[in-house]
């Protein structure tokens, strides 16, 4: 996976009080090396399985790492798909992160997949588990978006 795809950055910003821009966060977007285009359906295919998606998952870990660095740690948004949600490796990736997770907002894109309905569900009661103590609360103070795409 790490010599077909990569991340780039793409700055969001913000105004400030003073109406200048300046940087919010940087998203990260997913790229095929060949194409340097988003890769579609291989993507999806492979973290379809639960296989791939760990593959994934250990490769985004590397690579938010490295973008937290040159970036200053600067915030970063990665998105995960609800079908990410039933496997159990993208719960160690959370605990996996957690040192970091300050600077990581989650997008959970809302793109449907057969039999993945209690997923964000049970992505959610997981969250309150944590408790309000726990490192896992960053995820209601840094801003969980959920992404609807289009049909």
């Amino acid at each position: 996976m790490e010599n077909k795809l990569y991340f780039t950055t793409q700055p969001v910003v913000v105004l400030d009080d003073y109406r200048q821009f300046k940087v919010g966060f940087y998203e990260l977007l997913l790229r095929d090396s060949t194409t340097n285009r988003f890769p579609g359906q291989a993507f999806f295919d492979a973290i379809s399985e639960e296989d791939g998606n760990e593959e994934f998952l250990d490769f985004s870990e590397q690579q938010i790492r490295v973008v937290l660095q040159q970036h200053d740690n600067s915030d970063i948004s990665i998105n995960l798909e609800t079908i990410q949600l039933g496997y159990e490796r993208t719960y160690r990736f959370l605990e996996d992160v957690k040192d970091i997770a300050n600077h990581v907002i989650l997008e959970i894109t809302e793109r449907e997949y057969s039999g993945q309905d209690h997923a964000l569900i049970q992505f959610i009661r997981y969250a309150k588990r944590q408790g309000k103590d726990s490192v896992f609360y960053w995820m209601m103070l840094i801003r969980i978006s959920i992404l609807t795409v289009a049909s």
